[in-house]
């Protein structure tokens, strides 16, 4: 096992390669199927079937990634 902080990992990755989510989540974005909102939640449903939180604080930025208006 290697402890790597999170925001250090993603430094590494390509943009376009994903987006952070939430505090402690990062999503493959090429695999991101839907963003759908519950109230004031959002959540990322995968291609793999995985579901996915996102901040409020960040959902902008997820649809702005994934394209969407």
């Amino acid at each position: 096992m290697i402890l790597y902080a999170l925001g250090d990992a993603i430094e590494e990755l390509p943009a376009h390669a994903g987006s952070q989510t939430h505090r402690s989540y990062w999503a493959s974005l090429p695999h991101a199927v839907q963003l759908a909102r519950t109230g004031r939640n959002a959540k990322l449903k995968l291609s793999v079937g995985s579901v996915v939180p996102v901040s409020r604080n960040r959902v902008a930025d997820v649809k702005r990634a994934m394209k969407i208006d």
